[in-house]
């Protein structure tokens, strides 16, 4: 790993008298250490390590080498054209040479441990994981959908401010997955941040309406904005070091982005393991589904619904939209793209989201999205999923055929006819319509008496003579005769529930 004189000098700690930079903290020259000797060319890799007195002739910068130099440096010496810092130190060139391998060393294994991430395929939160003794402000990897990937508090000294104290109180005490609304609500409209989303070097920003100041390292992949490092400046002041080191540690991330799907970034491997298993009907080990749902902050037995959603068009990149857009919504869930369809489970157990409110702010963005959804009822312990999976597949299938001029199709509403659809396909209908309604059916078509459609409206509303004539738009006593010959030629029990129930059942598949 390269470094610059920034981070040598930050992890040397030395008193320093003088320093000179031509490059912003986000180059890094220096591939290794070396003492200085004037009778060889300088080369731009290198950092060259001398007392000042060495240096009596004019350096040739063209190459713009990096200098560390013990003592004042002579003005007449043409060091302008480099990188150098000055040190006041008893420590000898050899010495300091020792120090700053140890530097190098100290950076080669953080770059291992992260290469040791990607090999691995850990999950992204590991990245922070082994950043934290680099950084010690509080800092984090937020998606532009604002769902925080990764949080660390930093590192405090024996006092902290009320600032710390309240920046805790708001973003770790609670442990939910997400930027709150009202703070999303106040960001889309700051123009000055959304001007940042853009910029592919650090920088930093500020805003009346936070107390603090934060460095930002913006995270492409494909071009596409998707993710952003933070640094917030509470604990300590921001320095050029915070600049070089979320520069190398965003340029890491971004190069592991560019392998992952979208749905890695926002879960790790070890759910969306659980989810394509569980969605598969495979059998999960009790503890493999209470440890991947744990990464999620969930428990098996909290209260869950599921919904598919579908598009016409299946380009990614609008899947990718889509999922974004969702997860702005700051609700407790969890996603995979399965069987050419995006997978969405909610858990309402917490933070006080029912079924009803997440719907109403989600189906608005998927009518609008040109997307259709089959929407589950609740449960209560995931390793059920499958099945509700398939509730919400079902309504969508069937929906899409039975209500095409919907785009949300609810299990409730197709439970029935799915139901009466699984009859069918061992028995024909007239093996499962009782005799009587046969007879019924055939005086109907005989007669043209319209008796099933009477029959349909009595039941529906639960035998009440006066809703039924005045559903039918009939006269109260031709109403009663007219149900009475029904029952002449029925030859059923309808004070018996069981019966009635048999009849609409069958009512409603003869209109499937």
């Amino acid at each position: 790993m390269n470094l610059n004189l920034v981070i040598i000098k930050k992890e040397l700690n030395l008193s320093c008298t003088d320093f000179h930079y031509l490059d912003d903290p986000t180059t890094f020259p220096c591939a290794y250490p070396i003492l200085y000797d004037s009778e060889y060319h300088c080369e731009p890799d290198a950092v060259y390590i001398c007392y000042s007195e060495q240096l009596r002739a004019y350096i040739d910068a063209s190459s713009s080498p990096s200098f560390i130099v013990i003592g004042k440096i002579n003005p007449e010496i043409g060091l302008l054209s480099c990188n150098y810092i000055c040190l006041e130190t008893s420590f000898t060139p050899l010495e300091i040479l020792r120090k700053v391998q140890l530097i190098f060393k100290k950076y080669y294994q953080w770059e291992t441990m992260m290469r040791k991430v990607h090999y691995q395929d850990l999950p992204l939160s590991e990245y922070g994981k082994i950043t934290q003794s680099f950084i010690r402000n509080p800092f984090s990897l937020v998606t532009c959908a604002h769902q925080i990937l990764f949080q660390y508090p930093g590192f405090p000294g024996k006092e902290t401010s009320k600032l710390y104290q309240d920046y805790l109180n708001t973003y770790f005490k609670n442990k939910q997955r997400g930027t709150s609304i009202e703070e999303i609500d106040y960001l889309i409209m700051d123009n000055s941040y959304l001007a940042t989303k853009s910029d592919l070097n650090p920088g930093i920003f500020s805003s009346k309406h936070y107390d603090y100041r934060w460095v930002y390292q913006n995270i492409f992949k494909n071009g596409r904005h998707v993710a952003t490092l933070e640094i917030d400046e509470i604990l300590y002041p921001i320095t050029d070091f915070d600049i070089a080191i979320i520069k190398i540690l965003g340029d890491v991330i971004q190069e592991e982005l560019g392998h992952v799907t979208i749905e890695r970034l926002y879960q790790t491997k070890e759910v969306l393991y659980l989810l394509d298993n569980l969605l598969s009907h495979k059998i999960v080990d009790d503890k493999k589904v209470a440890d991947a749902l744990k990464l999620l902050h969930w428990e098996i037995n909290d209260t869950y619904f599921c919904i598919t959603i579908l598009r016409e068009s299946d380009d990614r990149s609008t899947i990718n939209s889509l999922i974004d857009q969702i997860a702005t919504l700051s609700f407790d869930d969890t996603y995979i793209l399965y069987d050419q369809s995006l997978v969405i489970v909610f858990r309402l157990s917490a933070h006080g989201n029912t079924k009803e409110i997440i719907l109403q702010f989600l189906l608005p963005m998927l009518r609008d999205s040109f997307c259709y959804v089959g929407i589950s009822l609740e449960f209560n312990d995931f390793k059920n999923l499958y099945y509700y999976y398939k509730q919400a597949q079902i309504a969508l299938k069937i929906g899409r055929s039975q209500d095409p001029s919907f785009w949300s199709y609810h299990w409730e509403n197709y439970e029935l006819y799915y139901c009466l659809s699984k009859c069918k396909e061992e028995l024909i209908e007239e093996a499962l319509i009782p005799s009587g309604l046969l007879r019924l059916m055939e005086h109907d078509r005989r007669k043209s008496d319209r008796y099933i459609p009477l029959l349909r409206i009595y039941l529906d509303n639960e035998r009440n003579i006066a809703d039924t004539a005045r559903a039918a738009y009939m006269h109260r006593n031709t109403c009663i005769y007219r149900l009475k010959r029904i029952e002449e030629i029925l030859q059923m029990d309808l004070d018996n529930p069981e019966v009635r129930l048999l009849l609409q059942m069958c009512l409603n598949m003869l209109e499937t």
